[in-house]
């Protein structure tokens, strides 16, 4: 691993290049999610039960009210939870892999891909499932997973992230454009 200076001379601190959350140590972006969905909950429970039971009616993720237009539905449910265990469990994993994901992609990206991932995994609930009403940022946490183990896979050259697998011959894969 390549290692750099930081801070100029020889008694400058080093970091390792290439790593996760290498150029930022605040992921201002993470933390902005993590604030928005603590901030939610905090207000639904707040109000009590009638306003967890509004929320879940007008914003989660009823499969037969988005077939009927209502399509907020596919993201407003990400940024409800249905108790504080499963709020923090999802806070957990955006903090850890949102760091080193933002740390890759800067926070403009990262929030793109944390909505995109929102969103899809909506998609995926609204095609699969058979009934009930979803919510949880869990479908954007799986992608966090699937882009950080799929980054972590890669490696950095020259401004890319080449992706695949390594063979005798030398490398295959694809490259995807890092910055």
């Amino acid at each position: 691993d390549a290692v750099q200076q930081v801070g100029g001379g020889g008694g400058g601190t080093s970091k390792r290049a290439g790593k996760p959350g290498g150029s930022d140590p605040y992921p201002l972006a993470s933390l902005a999610i993590a604030v928005v969905l603590v901030a939610a909950h905090v207000v639904q429970e707040t109000l009590g039960a009638s306003a967890g039971f509004w929320a879940l009616e007008n914003l989660g993720q009823d499969r037969s009210e988005i077939w009927e237009s209502e399509l907020w539905r596919l993201l407003s449910c990400s940024f409800l939870h249905a108790h504080w265990l499963h709020l923090g469990c999802n806070l957990m994993g955006i903090i850890l892999f949102g760091k080193a994901i933002e740390g890759w992609l800067g926070p403009w990206r990262y929030l793109a891909c944390y909505l995109t991932f929102a969103l899809l995994g909506s998609l995926t609930y609204q095609a699969v499932a058979s009934g009930g009403i979803g919510i949880g940022a869990s479908g954007a946490l799986c992608g966090l997973l699937g882009m950080y183990l799929a980054c972590r896979m890669g490696r950095k050259e020259e401004g890319h992230l080449e992706l695949g697998l390594r063979s005798e011959e030398g490398r295959v894969g694809r490259e995807c454009r890092s910055g």
